[in-house]
């Protein structure tokens, strides 16, 4: 009989592996202590790879994701593109250029809201702007 070099458990002479522990043994190097070999931890490993994957995963979906939406039809507001397209509630879309989307349409300070009007066209508005249309 021996200690596993591992946990310190009693192994039985001739035993496979450290019934506490679950190490195997790998040979013995005297009477009372066992070289063996400790069970790998594939799980810290594992989630070493998962994490990162699933983030880049993520990464070019939305990259992806945001060149699908760029068109060339011109901006429903000023006429220049390219623009991003919005699906309207009736299933139509919307196309609004880089710079109708960074400034209030009609104080055309920094937009910081949007919604969809009566005509089914995005509009960027300031948060001072938003606060006055749902006021009335």
């Amino acid at each position: 009989m021996g200690y596993c070099g591992n946990c310190g458990e009693k192994i039985e002479k001739g035993a496979n592996f450290c019934g506490k522990c679950g190490a195997v043994v790998e040979k013995e190097q005297s009477e009372h202590v066992y070289d063996v070999i400790a069970p790998k931890n594939n799980s810290a490993r594992v989630w070493k790879i998962i994490i990162p994957s699933l983030i880049v995963g993520v990464i070019v979906i939305w990259g992806f994701m945001q060149l699908m939406s760029v068109s060339d039809k011109p901006c429903d507001w000023c006429g220049h593109s390219p623009t991003v397209a919005y699906k309207e509630s009736d299933g139509s879309y919307s196309y609004v250029c880089k710079e109708c989307r960074k400034k209030c349409a009609w104080c055309g300070k920094k937009a910081t809201r949007h919604y969809e009007n009566m005509m089914h066209k995005e509009v960027f508005v300031c948060e001072e702007t938003y606060r006055k249309m749902h006021d009335d």
